[in-house]
């Protein structure tokens, strides 16, 4: 068990969700398994890392990108240029139900 609630959460889905995550951390997501989670980095143009941060892929257009820093949200949400994708935070008391190895779950977030 993990207390998460000091993380920023943001759920990304749409068509472009892996060439997002791949200019955002320069990692390739598009071989990941639905269900599992990715450590990664974010960093500056000389290499310097920014935070740190896991990456959840939910299902071939949805992840979820766990972040300590609040400043990432704003950073992917200038990436979507084209309004493709669908960015959404899971704030301080609120859920929302996602389906997980194929069963439907509630998930919230309380801190």
């Amino acid at each position: 068990m993990f207390d998460f609630s000091f993380i920023q959460i943001v759920r990304i889905s749409g068509i472009d969700v892996y060439s997002i995550i791949e200019e955002f951390t320069s990692r390739d997501i598009s071989k990941m398994k639905i269900g599992s989670i990715h450590y990664s980095f974010r960093v500056s143009r000389v290499g310097q890392v920014l935070s740190d941060l896991t990456i959840w892929k939910i299902d071939e257009t949805m992840v979820d990108v766990m972040t300590g820093d609040s400043r990432d949200a704003e950073y992917l949400i200038k990436l979507d240029n084209h309004g493709a994708l669908k960015l959404e935070r899971l704030n301080y008391y609120n859920f929302c139900d996602i389906k997980i190895g194929g069963v439907w779950t509630r998930v919230g977030r309380l801190g």
